[in-house]
């Protein structure tokens, strides 16, 4: 008995050492180090049940929250305080004891597993190296899917899906689909884009289309060739980390850029256009640095007509949209000019997609004049005089501030998924500048020191454990001198 006791102290004063490491290592870190809290998942997928599932194995490592003791343990289940030690150590000397304890009991989501009552033993099976905890299970029931290695940076994504879910029924429409983001704020695209995709249906076929309906085509016919063309392609391997649905985004909007240019591509040619631009693998970054720095670069089209010389009288996308929009009328200082039809239409698409927002803003039906003078102030205006104050136009010959306000926009929809919500359109301004506009040798030495950044994480990997030793030794000797 004394010797279950003594095993049980050691192995305690151990993982209390481990957690208060770990601990300091996440906050040095910034990252989370602590369980996920049921409740903020049930609140983020409006979780449906409990429905009862018996008693069952299951794997402790997709045991990752907590109802209610969240606090008191950490992302591993070492006890992150000491109110409870006693508790810890007789489950320990259970353990050592070799005492049949009862199930523990867990709340199932999706794929992982949140403690309802048994922290302590799960704490202790895990310590001693037990893969499987014997558990009577109740399954919460969620809309969208939630897998075993749940994060709670993950919720935002997750809570997006289910809106998206509940607004559309797409996984009711198509059961197979399989949509998944990795950047916050796609699944609100993609209901811009059906919310498009249906007015230009009622146009087409002109009759009104029930949004179940279009929901339906949009799937079938916009974003299916594009997965197909991205399977076919095998373009997912150039983009390690994300999803086939980040890049139907990415595809597209390339697409629209493509398209703009009077370029005659198909989905397949825009699909692989984009890998080839934009591959995320160092060797094809390195690589085009040095087509850009020793090929293309050296290539100018001179065929391109001044876009200032555009006569906008005479032009027939420009009248077109005018016609649309009256905005020579209702705003007659504005300078609105494309290079190309397909701007043009861009425009009235951006101002379509404006209008149907606005209604669900105001909860009124929007005019088609409202609706162009709100985004011409609103959205257009502070995009170009960004453009004005930055002398963005002048590194873009060829290109007008209309042309730009496309660019930069879906540039700034692109920085703001995928690096930072809060990128301003100053900054969205100038980035593009800087990226689009870079010396092509900088692709050169970016993709090398990618290229070889592999092989010296590797070396440092080999040294991390020891390194992890010796600053937790240094750490226990500084804390005994206090």
């Amino acid at each position: 008995m004394l010797d279950e006791l003594n095993r049980a102290d050691v192995d305690y004063r151990r993982v209390r050492r481990r957690a208060w490491f770990k601990d300091l290592m996440a906050r040095l870190a910034g990252r989370p180090n602590r369980l996920l809290s049921f409740e903020a998942v049930k609140k983020s997928l409006r979780l449906g049940g409990p429905i009862y599932r018996g008693v069952r194995q299951v794997l402790i490592s997709q045991i990752v929250g907590s109802v209610d003791r969240y606090r008191d343990f950490d992302s591993e289940f070492l006890p992150a305080q000491d109110r409870t030690a006693g508790r810890w150590k007789s489950i320990a000397r259970a353990f050592y004891d070799d005492v049949n304890l009862p199930p523990v009991r867990l709340y199932k989501v999706g794929e992982a597993y949140f403690v309802v009552d048994g922290h302590h033993r799960i704490s202790v099976a895990r310590e001693q190296g037990m893969e499987y905890v014997d558990a009577e299970v109740q399954e919460a029931i969620s809309r969208v899917p939630v897998s075993a290695d749940l994060r709670s940076e993950d919720l935002k994504i997750l809570h997006e899906y289910r809106r998206f879910l509940d607004r559309t029924h797409l996984d009711e429409i198509r059961p197979a689909q399989g949509l998944r983001f990795t950047i916050a704020g796609g699944y609100d695209q993609l209901i811009e884009h059906i919310a498009t995709h249906r007015i230009y249906m009622e146009l087409d076929e002109q009759r009104e289309v029930s949004e179940a309906e279009a929901v339906a085509h949009w799937y079938d016919s916009v974003y299916r060739p594009v997965i197909e063309s991205i399977r076919a392609n095998h373009i997912l391997a150039d983009f390690r980390h994300r999803t086939e649905a980040d890049l139907y985004l990415w595809i597209i909007e390339h697409l629209y850029y493509l398209r703009e240019k009077a370029l005659d591509v198909s989905v397949d040619e825009a699909a692989e256009d984009y890998a080839d631009q934009f591959s995320e693998r160092p060797i094809k970054k390195m690589m085009r640095g040095f087509k850009q720095a020793f090929g293309e670069s050296a290539v100018t089209d001179e065929s391109e007509p001044d876009p200032g010389d555009l006569p906008s009288a005479v032009d027939p996308g420009w009248r077109q949209f005018m016609e649309r929009t009256q905005l020579d009328r209702l705003r007659p200082a504005q300078n609105i000019r494309c290079s190309n039809e397909v701007n043009y239409a861009r425009l009235l698409e951006h101002i379509d997609r404006h209008r149907f927002f606005m209604g669900l803003d105001f909860k009124r039906d929007v005019s088609p004049a409202e609706a162009a003078t709100h985004w011409y102030d609103e959205v257009y205006c502070p995009i170009v005089n960004a453009i004005g104050e930055h002398n963005v136009l002048d590194q873009f010959p060829g290109r007008t501030e209309s042309d730009l306000y496309l660019s930069i926009i879906d540039y700034l929809d692109y920085a703001r998924r995928t690096e930072d919500e809060g990128v301003s359109i100053d900054q969205a301004a100038v980035d593009y500048l800087g990226q689009f506009r870079q010396q092509p040798i900088n692709n050169i030495i970016r993709g090398l020191g990618q290229l070889f950044r592999g092989s010296v994480e590797e070396s440092v990997s080999q040294n991390s454990e020891a390194a992890t030793q010796n600053l937790e030794s240094e750490i226990r000797n500084l804390k005994s001198e206090i």
